[in-house]
């Protein structure tokens, strides 16, 4: 940033310099802050109700990650916006403050978009194991990891000095850092548009069912907006360099807010179908499908012999559909079992009440002692 202004343009910020983009900056870091709040909560409560425990695997502690450098990147802009930040570089007093909150947001904002690329990748490496795609997904992540490098020693080491960065009389030289921001710029829309495609071939080649195909276009299309904001940033980031950079960057932080957060909500939606299963799962299984029926209700029988050779027990687990998709089947984890006893009589099982409980299994236990008295008869008669 440069704040040795010609004349002209010294007059010019002068006669605008009650001119001021602060609300709009303020604005835009109190909304994006609350959305990332609720994306990332909803995540963090959709694998509680998966796991019935707190499970982080590796793409949410990826996300967690970039949330920590967008909230840091929030807060540095917010702050800066106190001394300076979306007003014209007329009026800053203390341009060393300004220029160190300008490099932290700067930082943040390229660290949050590699951890939200690298939460993606992982959640794809999970989600499709194939060997020559996982092989694709450590490709883009060597990538996203060089650019991330790259651009976080670039915005720190700018200048041969890094006084110069806020001390503009030492006179060192810096790289032309609204070209930087050009080249970064496409190398990341670019990297987004390859990340988002390599996807598409294999969800399509799963036979996948009516819900899991919303998930995945609606996953799709919340990626691709992230996709066109990135690009859309692209010329507003040629501005950030000038003389009047305070000003002029303005547009650009808040579009690299809403990029960080729709990209957030775009790696996230994929985990919120327990929540989505969790809130809507009951009307799943209603209807007179019986296949839905059975896959929501079902009854397994365990030969336990826990009361003879005559009697078995039945275990009747009910689903309301909660923590999996009824169209499924398989297990259900669910809060509702029946443990349910049953005794041969003349050859027709008849359920065991609990109040003949005790007397079935005293019986059972005289069945037993009877056999092993005339195991033992017939033991000593063989021996005589």
């Amino acid at each position: 940033m440069s704040f040795e202004l010609p004349p002209q343009e010294l007059e010019w910020q002068y006669e605008h310099r009650h001119e001021t983009r602060v609300p709009g900056l303020i604005m835009a870091c109190v909304c994006t802050a609350v959305a990332s709040v609720v994306v990332v909560g909803l995540r963090l409560l959709s694998r509680r109700l998966l796991h019935d425990r707190l499970h982080l695997d590796v793409s949410d502690w990826f996300l967690l990650a970039a949330w920590v450098f967008f909230a840091a990147g929030n807060v540095s802009w917010a702050v800066g916006t106190k001394f300076g930040i979306g007003r014209h570089a007329v009026v800053i007093t203390n341009i060393r403050k300004v220029q160190v909150l300008a490099v932290v947001g700067e930082v943040a904002y390229i660290l949050a978009i590699a951890f939200v690329k690298f939460s993606i990748l992982a959640l794809y490496a999970k989600t499709f194991p194939e060997k020559k795609f996982r092989y694709c997904v450590w490709a883009v992540a060597f990538f996203v990891f060089g650019w991330g490098m790259s651009g976080f020693v670039v915005a720190i080491f700018q200048c041969t000095s890094t006084d110069y960065i806020w001390r503009p009389d030492t006179r060192d030289s810096c790289i032309d850092f609204s070209l930087w921001n050009l080249v970064s710029g496409i190398v990341n829309s670019v990297t987004d548009m390859v990340i988002i495609a390599m996807v598409i071939p294999l969800a399509w080649n799963r036979q996948v069912m009516s819900q899991e195909n919303w998930f995945v276009l609606s996953t799709l299309a919340v990626g691709t907006c992230a996709c066109i904001l990135g690009y859309v940033r692209i010329p507003f980031s040629l501005k950030v360099g000038t003389s009047d950079e305070t000003w002029d960057a303005a547009p650009t932080i808040i579009i690299s807010f809403l990029q960080i957060v729709i990209g957030m909500l775009a790696v996230s939606m994929p985990t919120y179908r327990p929540l989505y299963n969790h809130i809507f799962g009951k009307g799943e299984c209603s209807g007179s499908n019986s296949a839905r029926a059975r896959a929501c209700s079902y009854k397994e029988t365990m030969h336990m012999g826990l009361y003879g050779k005559g009697t078995h027990n039945a275990v009747n687990v009910t689903s309301p559909g909660i923590h999996m998709n009824c169209d499924h089947g398989g297990i259900s984890v669910t809060n509702h079992i029946e443990l349910i006893r049953h005794t041969n009589e003349s050859g027709q099982w008849v359920r065991v009440m609990d109040e003949e409980e005790e007397e079935l299994c005293r019986r059972a236990k005289r069945e037993a002692h009877a056999n092993e008295s005339s195991t033992s008869v017939a033991s000593k008669i063989q021996a005589a």
